[in-house]
């Protein structure tokens, strides 16, 4: 099993809810693949609201 990167990222409680909205949406069957293609458009977008 292949080690994953972890990081910790601070955002907002809108963003959040955004987050939970968007998965919501997105999320079919068990293996969640929109999801987690979602998730990770989200956390780009977190970092770079983060770096300005």
């Amino acid at each position: 099993m292949a080690e994953e990167e972890w990081q910790a990222t601070g955002a907002r409680i809108d963003a959040r809810y955004e987050l939970t909205g968007r998965l919501r949406r997105v999320w079919r069957g068990f293996d969640g693949r929109e999801a987690r293609e979602e998730i990770s458009r989200f956390f780009t977008r977190v970092r770079e609201r983060s770096a300005t």
